[in-house]
């Protein structure tokens, strides 16, 4: 498979990280490509500015392609960079590209309350969409980053009993779009490995709601 294969559009969310600052993942959006050529993307911003890029700094790009249904990944180099008319980079075209597939199941719309804890901050959010290894989150808070650790408290109800649920997961893509009216974030969450007891309720709340 090829970066061609994805049939990316403009505008797609991306996640830059620059090798001497591995640590950490930068926001970008590509604005377009030449298949075999190279990639435009806009300049992440850091203090308020474009951050300072140059020819041959080497960058791992990732972000969520919705025609596969995975995470991608790839190395690139910077080829050139550009200020005129907006702040961008030109990223020399991969070879080869990494693909994870993020959704392992079938999900379920929801609208569910939950509770996050990453950090050792607690923060509000509604689960939307759920399945036995994954869900998608809402939020007012903008600040999560794909990697990020946590545990989502959330009350099920199955058989007619409440049940609380404290589920471990990474954040695995920062989303672009949300369905709910007041929420900023959106987040795709990948479960880690659960409890036999979370893991029963868990499939026993999806498959009842999927009858």
């Amino acid at each position: 498979m090829t970066l061609d294969d994805l049939k990316l559009m403009p505008g797609l969310p991306l996640q830059l990280q620059f090798h001497h600052t591995e640590d950490i993942r930068e926001r970008s959006r590509l604005v377009g490509y030449l298949a075999g050529t190279s990639l435009l993307v806009t300049t992440p911003v850091t203090n308020g500015g474009p951050r300072p890029a140059r020819p041959q700094d080497k960058i791992n790009v990732r972000f969520f392609s919705n025609e596969t249904n995975s995470a991608v990944a790839f190395s690139t180099e910077v080829i050139h960079v550009s200020m005129v008319p907006f702040p961008c980079l030109h990223l020399r075209y991969p070879n080869a590209i990494a693909t994870d597939e993020i959704r392992r199941a079938v999900r379920i719309e929801v609208k569910q309350i939950a509770s996050l804890q990453v950090n050792g901050e607690k923060i509000p959010a509604t689960i939307v969409d759920l399945s036995t290894g994954g869900c998608r989150l809402e939020s007012r808070h903008d600040h999560l980053r794909s990697g990020d650790q946590l545990i989502i408290t959330v009350k099920l109800e199955v058989a007619n009993i409440s049940r609380v649920l404290n589920l471990k997961g990474e954040v695995r893509t920062v989303l672009d779009s949300c369905r709910l009216p007041d929420c900023v974030a959106a987040y795709g969450v990948l479960f880690g490995e659960l409890p036999e007891q979370e893991q029963l309720i868990l499939h026993a709340y999806v498959y009842t709601h999927l009858r």
